[in-house]
């Protein structure tokens, strides 16, 4: 008799999970969607606790059977560490390993089964609609105005000051994908201090959410992405 899988049968992929993968080469999404995400646990999102993984056990998974006239076998294990890190840096992942165990954090996944998903969406009342900030667009300016324009080293430094902020916002926000799109985004909306404290307090009340509705056995909070959430003005909300 075949050995029964220690993984679930049906595993439902997110629309925000394949738009990462997109960006990714052949083997990272071979490692998530063979080798990782399977035997995520549903309540944790955790991988390697519960059902153990391995860079070896991951090499085993992109291992390909001979093939006449074709380059086969497995990938290395410096491959396999690469392809963990790039997975990372493409926001799909935290990896949280110990000294001994591969232990991964699946950070776009959805536990929820599509049928979980259009009940939710029906049984949810319609969101507020917020206005969206935008900062004022300022008047060309004439001939005679542009020769009292600030001097270069000037706008340099006004553009350190705003990547220092949306670093900030970035390091805090609980899904860190597509940081190009989201960092032109926050220029667009190039907050002075006093709007910027009110994006990062918005942003630290939100992030206590998720930790009530698990108190009280909800589904965690889904996060849109970075750049819909400060397009949204979603501080606001």
């Amino acid at each position: 008799m075949r050995a029964r899988r220690n993984v679930m049968d049906f595993l439902f992929i997110t629309g925000t999970e394949l738009d990462a993968l997109r960006e990714l080469p052949l083997n990272q999404r071979v490692v998530y969607l063979m080798g990782i995400r399977p035997y995520m646990d549903r309540k944790t999102f955790i991988v390697g606790i519960i059902r153990k993984i391995s860079y070896q056990g991951l090499r085993e998974t992109l291992y390909v059977a001979p093939i006449a006239g074709v380059k086969t076998g497995s990938p290395s294990h410096q491959q396999m560490k690469r392809a963990v890190k790039s997975l990372a840096r493409a926001g799909l992942i935290e990896i949280r390993s110990s000294t001994k165990n591969l232990i991964v954090k699946c950070l776009l996944a959805d536990p929820r089964t599509p049928e979980q998903l259009q009940n939710a969406a029906n049984s949810t009342p319609a969101p507020v609609t917020t206005p969206i900030y935008r900062k004022p667009v300022a008047p060309i300016a004439t001939a005679d105005q542009a020769r009292w324009a600030e001097p270069q080293h000037d706008s340099n430094k006004n553009h350190d000051e705003l990547y220092q902020k949306f670093e900030l916002f970035w390091q805090n926000y609980p899904l860190p994908a597509y940081k190009a799109n989201a960092w032109e985004e926050f220029k667009k909306i190039n907050p002075d201090d006093v709007l910027f404290e009110q994006i990062m307090q918005g942003l630290r009340e939100q992030l206590k959410q998720p930790q009530q509705s698990k108190s009280n056995n909800s589904p965690t909070l889904l996060w849109p992405s970075p750049e819909d959430w400060l397009a949204k003005g979603c501080w606001q909300q």
